[in-house]
């Protein structure tokens, strides 16, 4: 059934979560980065996170080559950082050349004008028959770099469970707590 011109399946797809993450990496002397949106936590031990990217993008080698990528949460409104890494007359290999980036332990850049970012080592690669490939990466290392744009964050429970706001019973969350991280 089609709503207002629109396939249901459409409509409800919509529904899932997306967002807005840079996904970067480096090899040889050269980095680059892309611009995706589709990225969730699939695992909790280990952690790893799925991330889907277009393919045929210059950065698809570094991640092969190094086995290492890095995923950085983009505010909505840093229009510079999308226009920076959505330029389609530079070259890729220097879109991260004028942003500032820092690495922590595999060497995939991470953007410090990021709210936050992650960084991963592949653990798998799936070639889709579609226009995205698949990375699932376990996850190495991290960092905020915005702690005001964490109003809320779900951090891991040992037990599977946590209590709620007022400290009562306990409410299982499959291994995931909510935290306002501004009392943290």
């Amino acid at each position: 059934m089609e709503s207002r011109g629109v396939a249901g399946w459409v409509r409800a797809l919509g529904l899932f979560p997306s967002g807005l993450y840079a996904m970067t990496s480096a090899f040889g002397g050269e980095r680059s980065a892309v611009l995706v949106s589709w990225a969730q936590q699939c695992g909790y031990e280990p952690p790893m996170l799925a991330v889907a990217s277009p393919k045929g993008r210059p950065i698809a080698p570094l991640i092969r080559d190094s086995r290492a990528f890095g995923l950085c949460v983009v505010r909505p409104d840093d229009c510079f950082l999308m226009r920076t890494l959505s330029r389609e007359d530079q070259d890729p290999y220097e879109a991260l050349d004028p942003i500032r980036c820092e690495t922590l332990t595999t060497g995939a850049p991470l953007i410090t004008r990021a709210i936050a970012a992650l960084e991963c080592e592949v653990v798998r690669h799936i070639d889709l028959e579609g226009d995205h490939e698949m990375y699932i990466g376990q996850i190495v290392g991290g960092r905020v770099y915005d702690e005001s744009s964490c109003a809320a964050a779900h951090l891991p429970v040992a037990d599977g469970a946590c209590a709620d706001t007022n400290g009562s019973a306990p409410v299982h969350t499959n291994g995931v707590m909510p935290v306002d991280l501004r009392s943290a």
